[in-house]
C-alpha cells in the first residue's frame, strides 16, 4: 500500500498542480466496495477523513472507494445517478442546509446511508433535525480520532451484504 504525504505548506500553493496532487491523493485511495462520498467544505478535511477511513476500513479486509464534493446539490446529482452507498456529511454543505440535503437524498436515493460528521453537539436541535430527516448516525469531527472506529464499523455494518 502506498501512502501518499501531502503537506499544503510545502510545494505547489497556488497553483493548479495543488488541486491535481489532492485529487490524485484522494483516487490513490479508491479500491473496490463499496462506494463512499464525503460531503464537506474544507477538501483537506475531507481527504483526511477518507486516509483515516481508508486505513480503518481496510485493517478489517473492507474495500472502499471514496469520493468528494464540497456542494450538497452535487452529491444529490452523484447519488441521483446510483452507485453511492454511504455519504458522509456536516451540517453546513456549500449550496444547500445538511437537513435539506438529508431529505432529498433520502427521496432521490432511499438506498445510500447517510453519516453525518458535525462539530454540533449531540444536544443541539441541528443534530436532532438530522436524525428525524434520516441520517442513520451522527459522529462528533472534533474528535475524529475517537470516532473513526466507529465510523468505520457503522459503513461495514451498513455495506455487509444481506443474508435472507
Amino acid at each position: 500500500m502506498s501512502v501518499i504525504q501531502f503537506n499544503p505548506r510545502k510545494a505547489f500553493r497556488n497553483t493548479g498542480v495543488e488541486k491535481e496532487f489532492r485529487k490524485l491523493a484522494v483516487e490513490k485511495l479508491a479500491k473496490k466496495g463499496p462506494k463512499i462520498l464525503l460531503v464537506n467544505s474544507n477538501e483537506m478535511v475531507s481527504i483526511t477523513i477518507a486516509r483515516t477511513l481508508h486505513v480503518a476500513l481496510t485493517k478489517k479486509g473492507h474495500a472502499q472507494s471514496f469520493e468528494y464534493t464540497d456542494c450538497g446539490v452535487e452529491a444529490i446529482e452523484r447519488c441521483k445517478e446510483g452507485g453511492v452507498d454511504v455519504v458522509i456529511t456536516g451540517l453546513l454543505p456549500n449550496g444547500i442546509s445538511g437537513i435539506r440535503l438529508i431529505k432529498q437524498l433520502k427521496e432521490e436515493s432511499p438506498d445510500t446511508k447517510i453519516l453525518v460528521l458535525t462539530g454540533f453537539s449531540r444536544g443541539d436541535w441541528r443534530v436532532r433535525d438530522a436524525i428525524e430527516a434520516g441520517a442513520i448516525s451522527v459522529f462528533n469531527k472534533l474528535y475524529l480520532s475517537e470516532e473513526v472506529p466507529k465510523i468505520a464499523t457503522k459503513i461495514r455494518e451498513v455495506t455487509a451484504p444481506k443474508i435472507e
